[in-house]
Order: C-alpha cells, then sequence, then structure tokens
C-alpha cells in the first residue's frame, strides 16, 4: 500500500532520510545467502551424523591398545592396526558429511523466522540428551579405573581404555551436535528477530562475528 500510494523506497529515500540504510540494505541483499529450514533439517542431520562418526573414531584411535593388552600373541598387532584403519575410515565419512556446510563459515548467512524458530526448537529438544550424554561420558572417564580395581589382570587394564573410549565418544558426539544449533543460531545479527529470543526470564542474544 504504502508503494503504491508513494512509490518505492528508493524514490522515498531522500526525503525519508534513509538514503545509507537503503544502499547498506541492497548490499546486504546481493551478498547475503538464506539458509531455508530444509538445509538447516539437513545441516543439523548431516552434522549429527559427522559428530557421532568422529565420537567413533576417536574411540577406536583410543581402544586400539585393548588387543594388545588382552592377546599379547602376534594377533595383538592386527588387532591394533584394525582399530586404528577404523578409526581412520570413520573420520574420512565424517569429513564428507561436513564438507557441504562449509560455506557457513566461508559466507554471510542469515535464517529467516521461520528457520530461526525450527532450530531454536531443536536446541530445546535435544539440549537435555546432549547434556545427559555428556554426564556419561565425564562419569566413565571419572571411574576409568574401576576395572582395573576390581579385576587387577589384562581384561581390567583393557577395560580402563574402553571406558575412557566410550567416555570420549560421548563428549565429542555431543560437543558437535550441539555446535551446529549453536552456530547456526548465531547466524543472524543481534537485534533481529531470528537472532534474539528470551528463554525463561533471561534475554539470549545470539550475534554473527561475520555480519
Amino acid at each position: 500500500k504504502v508503494i503504491a500510494e508513494f512509490g518505492n523506497l528508493d524514490e522515498l529515500k531522500d526525503e525519508l532520510g534513509i538514503a545509507e540504510e537503503v544502499r547498506e540494505s541492497i548490499q546486504d541483499a546481493t551478498v547475503t545467502r538464506e539458509i531455508s529450514e530444509m538445509e538447516a533439517k539437513d545441516m543439523i542431520s548431516d552434522h549429527t551424523n559427522a559428530a557421532i562418526l568422529r565420537g567413533l573414531g576417536v574411540m577406536c584411535f583410543i581402544c586400539c591398545v585393548v588387543p594388545p593388552i588382552i592377546l599379547q600373541n602376534s594377533l595383538s598387532a592386527v588387532g591394533l592396526f584394525i582399530l586404528v584403519g577404523i578409526g581412520v575410515v570413520l573420520e574420512i565419512l565424517q569429513n564428507s558429511y561436513m564438507k557441504k556446510w562449509d560455506f557457513l563459515g566461508r559466507e554471510k548467512c542469515i535464517l529467516n523466522m521461520q528457520t530461526a524458530e525450527y532450530v531454536k526448537e531443536e536446541k530445546r529438544r535435544k539440549s537435555t540428551g546432549l547434556v545427559l550424554a555428556r554426564s556419561i561420558g565425564v562419569m566413565l572417564i571419572v571411574i576409568c579405573v574401576v576395572p582395573c580395581i576390581v579385576l587387577q589382570d589384562e581384561w581390567g587394564a583393557a577395560g580402563l581404555f574402553v571406558f575412557v573410549g566410550l567416555g570420549v565418544c560421548l563428549i565429542v558426539a555431543s560437543a558437535g551436535i550441539g555446535s551446529i544449533i549453536e552456530k547456526l543460531l548465531s547466524v543472524n545479527p543481534k537485534g533481529t528477530i531470528g537472532g534474539t529470543y528470551s528463554k525463561g526470564s533471561g534475554r539470549i542474544v545470539y550475534d554473527n562475528p561475520n555480519l
């Protein structure tokens, strides 16, 4: 209605004193990439898969000493290299999931309000599970000496590395899943509807340093 009555903003910018704002808005529109809700879903899904693979890969590297500890024969070296090889393959696979989303760190991006609300809901939905996984991971690392104390043999020593491997796996995976959600929420500049929201009595502002 405003455009029909008065013309477009380009015609009114001098009279309204917003020439600079209009110029910056036009520039931003040409260089800003809008992330759709479908892209956000795919991004969170791929980063979740990558985080799980990364955690499993690290666990394989940590647990690669288990076969030499238990077997103590010629097969122990075979088991070690198999676990290391599996870890390397998992790390390569997780990089393949991440590669197509590299633009998020290079390009100026923005979420529309619908996509921002979806990401915020994912944060609320996953937060309890991520905290629980991280807590279990820390607990496993803390009690990793229990197998050694209880068994007092090679199985106890192997159990120590298994506990540590599982604990680190959970911590790495949960951190990776949480980081992509936080990264998406930090895409929008503060002050926008998609960049600011209330949680409880506090006000949380996500600010994209690239904007």
